[in-house]
């Protein structure tokens, strides 16, 4: 065989060698459209069962909100008729038992209405005064210090019909007057505030801006 020949035959040989894996590698490449598409249909049913389980758990949000609507609705039409049937009665005893019956469900609700367990703790607060009694005209740092041994770094006093929550805590004062200082800057204006604080002189107590 002449030398021209066979040198033609074996740069053939190792065309096809080299030809075979880029092949191989193309066809890896490509995605095979059997194994694809039902992947894209799994997709497809598990964002459907996503989304009807949602709307099941909003339709189950709000008909529990209309049964407690219909079931406070119902409770206060049942009081208000049986409160006029009971002064309607003239009863020799409805001018004593009714204002004691007023002063304990605000007494109750004053004590009990922390928020449904999401409000700091606190001492128990009078109706109307709120802890003004315990304080008195001293908020110092004294009675604070004693709170929060107490009831803890952060805990709640009620002044008047208003609530004022107290930070103890160095890294929570931190968070507080620092970090969110904008959200946590200002404070309601109020009759109550002005008289013990001097028509809002105290730093506390102060509203936030210009004034």
């Amino acid at each position: 065989m002449p030398p021209f020949a066979l040198a033609s035959l074996t740069q053939r040989i190792w065309f096809r060698r080299r030809a075979t894996p880029n092949r191989t590698r193309v066809s890896n490449r490509l995605p095979n459209s059997h194994s694809y598409q039902p992947q894209r249909r799994h997709t497809s049913v598990k964002a459907k069962q996503s989304t009807r389980a949602q709307a099941h758990s909003v339709e189950l949000s709000m008909a529990a909100s209309a049964v407690r609507v219909a079931i406070a609705t119902g409770a206060s039409i049942a009081v208000h008729l049986f409160l006029k049937s009971f002064v309607q009665a003239q009863h020799p005893a409805v001018t004593l038992l009714l204002p004691v019956a007023v002063f304990v469900g605000i007494a109750v609700g004053a004590k009990g209405g922390n928020g449904g367990g999401k409000a700091p703790p606190g001492p128990a607060a009078l109706p109307v005064f709120g802890n003004w009694l315990q304080v008195g005209n001293d908020l110092n740092h004294r009675f604070l210090a004693a709170m929060s041994v107490r009831y803890g770094p952060v805990f709640r006093l009620r002044l008047g019909v208003r609530n004022l929550v107290v930070v103890s805590d160095p890294k929570l004062a931190t968070e507080v007057l620092h970090t969110q200082g904008v959200e946590f800057g200002s404070r309601p204006c109020s009759v109550v505030f002005d008289i013990f604080t001097t028509n809002g002189a105290d730093m506390v107590f102060t509203e936030y801006g210009d004034h």
